[in-house]
């Protein structure tokens, strides 16, 4: 028994939010109706658009309010305010890339009708906040404050942040750039891993780039060079009614985000007189990036595209004035003052800089690096849909098109329809640059260096209608080969999930929905396969225990143990050989408050297989057997015969009180889990600290069955309230780990009969 829960339950109560009855709400256009069933999944119904957009604003407000607060307060930058000194860097760091002050700088370029949603939505958030509850949510207690007011600038700001954590390019610039000033070009030669692409395409039949990544790499490393002569994830897939056991289109989806409770996903129905959608909308914004409209379906990964960059900037003092450098000259700096709020503290005064470029946010970095400016796509203000309009797309065309104006990060979309046709998208605006391709930042002063003022068209960007296989898979891979006149970037994910799941497809004819809920559970380990025959090669106690395992990473084998531990161990073994100056890096140590890792990090275990089956001549002084014999032992010794779900547990942490003294109320776990960075059932589990806690997972899974709505499945990583003390705070969570799901009643029956409780919302203008 959680003694600290239940005590906090008797002082403070349950803080259960308001389901039942009639409430007078203002902002409201007509009634609405809110029934939530079993599992506390709202179904809304609504006589327009925007009492929709309310509505949905208005259950986040009253599930997840504490959620809201964080992400409004890392977007502001004012964690400072409620967690103190701590959180000053963070706050810092936010304050400089300015996810508050490009959102209101934005908010005038959107249409009319995408700032009525954003409008309605907010409205819905803060009613909940005034009337949703009769007493505030724990968490508020606990921190002494009141909820803050959302503005559609926030909306904003949500969208930026993912932004910020999907941009899996800027990082690695890092990465790189200090490799190279550490240990030289040689040791950025040896260990990056574009020189081992090993990523499989999401479109084969694409023609071949006429320059390799690593070659892009080169050239980009020659245009720094001339300055500085001295420097050395998730998964989706569609299937089509060909090869579906259905006769129609299967859609699966799972996305990867951190190991937070509650999920940054929050279950929902909505219906209006002129459209309906179900499926998994995204806490902090109007939308559904993953379901169905009762017609189409549609599900997301992160495409990786690099649409941000970084540029190094000569900066100087003028008459106590910042200048930055442009050509020969030296120009005023865009100087922005701001005041952080620090509990217990005096505030803290920053100075924001900016180029034409962008911010300079060196100064928020966790390592010492020249002046750096941050060029990216989602700071510019331009126009957004996408996700604001495709929920009601009815046809192929119309649901792809919705992405045009789609500034945020870039995506792998697949959608099926119940007309039968299956596609897949990569979406997101990308820069086109002046030279180089974004690997490595390079000056800002050169006028050849930069982007160009359009951008990449959208008809550039990779689609594929009706995959003549029968199905396409993404995996945060290579989308596709790709052309110096639609350079997408080339910081792709290894693609050991994206192989597993077209492996899996490929044997399986006809597929089962059943088939895609087991490959979303799959823990096989393609890069065991690779070495297998290499490491069973050597004599050591750990090789008898290997040779008996069947490759998958479960939960309870100890051989996955030892293979993770041989791993991280090899990894650091050839990071210290070739770039001892920068070991922690290409490992991927984080770079901010922000960022625990970098995207490098992710990208370890092609380049490691690649070594260990090719093993080059003048690695180790002592040659690649006795390493790796060493690395066994090493690995060996460390496992301590525990399994892997052993050593390595899940916990589901909360957002704002998981790491404090109430962090036992909130949190959930720790739970045997298997699975790793490269397994369908993601676990990360990465170099720099194997053993560490699970970083990111599949926190919600989905299978679509186009067409007969009630047999889709959704899986949630926790439940739909972010209250500990309601029933729907981890209801779901036992699910997800045995790997079923619930259904999201959608018709009007189905409504009717799974309704436990039901609310009404109208209009405070019609009292009276």
């Amino acid at each position: 028994m959680n003694l600290k829960r239940l005590f906090v339950r008797l002082l403070l109560g349950r803080r259960l939010p308001i389901v039942s009855g009639t409430l007078k709400v203002a902002g409201l256009q007509a009634p609405v109706s809110i029934d939530r069933d079993p599992y506390g999944i709202p179904m809304i119904q609504a006589q327009n658009e925007a009492d929709a957009f309310f509505a949905l604003g208005f259950c986040h407000g009253q599930d997840r309010a504490g959620q809201l607060e964080g992400l409004l307060r890392i977007g502001r930058g004012r964690l400072a305010e409620i967690a103190g000194p701590r959180a000053i860097g963070v706050d810092q760091l936010s304050r400089r890339i300015g996810f508050y002050h490009s959102a209101v700088q934005q908010w005038p370029i959107l249409s009319k009708e995408m700032q009525q949603t954003l409008q309605a939505y907010v409205a819905g958030v803060n009613a909940a906040y005034r009337q949703g509850w009769r007493k505030k949510p724990h968490e508020f207690v606990f921190l002494g404050i009141e909820p803050t007011e959302w503005t559609p600038y926030d909306v904003l700001c949500v969208l930026k942040i993912q932004c910020w954590f999907m941009a899996c390019n800027w990082d690695s610039e890092i990465a790189r750039f200090l490799i190279l000033q550490n240990d030289g070009p040689e040791a950025l030669k040896s260990l990056d891993p574009l020189a081992f692409d090993s990523t499989g395409l999401t479109d084969p039949h694409s023609l071949p780039s006429p320059m390799s990544s690593f070659q892009r790499l080169v050239q980009d490393v020659q245009h720094l060079t001339e300055f500085f002569p001295k420097m050395g994830g998730s998964n989706n897939w569609v299937i089509g009614p060909k090869r579906s056991s259905t006769g129609r289109p299967i859609l699966a989806n799972d996305p990867h985000l951190g190991a937070n409770l509650p999920a940054p996903w929050y279950l929902v129905a909505i219906h209006t007189p002129d459209w309906s959608v179900a499926g998994a909308s995204f806490v902090g914004s109007p939308t559904v990036p993953s379901g169905h409209n009762g017609h189409s379906a549609w599900g997301v990964t992160a495409g990786l595209c690099d649409n941000t960059d970084l540029f190094l900037e000569d900066l100087k003092s003028i008459g106590g004035k910042w200048h930055y450098r442009q050509g020969e000259n030296y120009l005023p700096c865009e100087v922005r003052k701001e005041s952080i709020a620090v509990k217990k503290q005096s505030p803290v005064e920053v100075e924001i800089l900016a180029t034409p470029r962008g911010p300079i946010i060196s100064p928020s970095l966790t390592v010492k690096t020249e002046a750096l400016s941050l060029r990216a796509i989602w700071l510019d203000p331009l126009p957004v849909e996408g996700w604001l309009t495709a929920f009601k797309a009815r046809d192929w065309q119309t649901f792809r098109h919705s992405f045009r104006q789609w500034p945020g990060f870039p995506m792998n979309l697949v959608y099926a329809d119940v007309t039968g046709k299956t596609g897949w998208q990569l979406v997101g605006a990308l820069p086109i640059r002046k030279r180089g391709h974004g690997l490595i930042p390079l000056t800002g002063w050169d006028e050849r260096n930069g982007w160009h003022s359009e951008r990449l068209a959208f008809e550039k960007m990779p689609f594929l209608e009706a995959p003549p296989q029968g199905f396409l898979a993404t995996a945060n891979n290579r989308p596709c080969y790709e052309t110096e006149e639609a350079f997408l970037g080339c910081d792709w994910l290894d693609g050991y999930r994206h192989r597993v799941i077209v492996e899996a497809l490929e044997k399986r004819n006809p597929i089962h929905l059943e088939d895609c809920t087991q490959i979303q559970q799959s823990v096989r380990c393609l890069p065991w396969e690779e070495i297998r025959e290499v490491v069973l090669s050597l004599s050591h106690p750990a090789t008898e225990i290997l040779k008996n395992w069947d490759g998958q990473i479960s939960a309870n084998s100890i051989a996955a143990t030892i293979y993770q531990i041989f791993m991280g161990r090899i990894a650091r073994r050839i990071a210290e050989v070739k770039a001892p100056r920068s070991v922690e890096i290409v490992l991927g140590r984080g770079v901010t408050e922000l960022n625990g890792h970098t995207f490098f990090s992710f990208r370890r275990y092609a380049h490691l297989v690649n070594l260990i089956q090719q093993q080059p001549q003048g690695w180790f002084p002592s040659g690649w057997s006795s390493e790796l014999l060493s690395a066994l032992d090493y690995a060996f010794q460390k496992a301590q015969n525990k399994a892997w779900g052993e050593i390595r547990p899940l916990v589901l942490s909360h957002l704002l009180m998981g790491k404090s003294p109430l962090g036992s109320i909130y949190n959930r776990g720790p739970f045997a889990y298997g699975g790793d960075e490269h397994t369908p059932n993601h676990a990360s589990a990465l170099p720099l600290n194997v053993l560490g806690p699970v970083q990111s997972l599949p926190n919600l899974r989905t299978v679509i069955d186009v067409g007969n709505w009630s047999a889709c499945r959704f899986q949630l990583a926790g439940g739909q309230s972010g209250n500990p003390y309601s029933p729907h705070y981890d209801d779901l969570l036992h699910l997800w780990r045995e790997g079923s799901g619930v259904a999201i009643p959608f018709t009007k029956e189905e409504t009717t009969a799974a309704t436990r409780s039901q609310l009404k919302l109208v209009p405070a203008i019609a009292e009276g």
